[in-house]
């Protein structure tokens, strides 16, 4: 795609240096007669033209040769430019791609890091669940025995009036 717009450019312009060439040609001999010898006719700007073309179709491709003689020049323009459009687009996407991969490689994937934190968040459950089940028999009795084992004592402040 990009050798066909790249031909295609080439032949534009080489058609618009031969059209400046016969211009240049026809304000230097204004009345020159239309009757030329073989050795004018070499050296004139319409040969000159019509080399400049025969080099830039030897540049393209048959196929495009054939689809640029058939098109007027709106409609090549209008090719081309549909195929520079085509051609953008193509690249963005790749270049979007590219991004969305190295963003990936750099930061991880969303889904796995928040992966992560279930799995981390589940385990320190896990541990929890684990050490109240352990502790909790323990703890009740020390409890139970610091509230039932009822030892009266006498408050160090207290002062027994006589």
């Amino acid at each position: 795609m990009t050798s066909q717009s790249q031909g295609i450019q080439q032949l534009l312009q080489a058609e618009k240096r031969a059209k400046d060439k016969l211009e240049e040609a026809k304000k230097k001999n204004p009345g020159s007669s239309p009757t030329r010898s073989r050795k004018d006719l070499m050296s004139s700007p319409a040969m000159t033209y019509m080399l400049l073309i025969r080099q830039a179709h030897s540049v393209l491709p048959k196929t495009n040769y054939t689809q640029h003689t058939k098109l007027g020049k709106g409609k090549r323009l209008k090719q081309a430019k549909e195929e520079a459009t085509a051609e953008i687009d193509h690249y963005r996407l790749q270049r979007e791609k590219e991004f969305r991969n190295k963003e990936t490689n750099v930061m991880g994937s969303q889904g796995n890091l928040s992966a992560k934190i279930e799995e981390q968040t589940t385990e320190a459950i896990r541990n929890l669940t684990s050490s109240y089940h352990r502790n909790m028999e323990g703890m009740m009795k020390k409890l139970l025995s610091t509230i039932f084992d009822i030892s009266p004592e006498i408050h160090p402040n207290f002062r027994p009036e006589v």
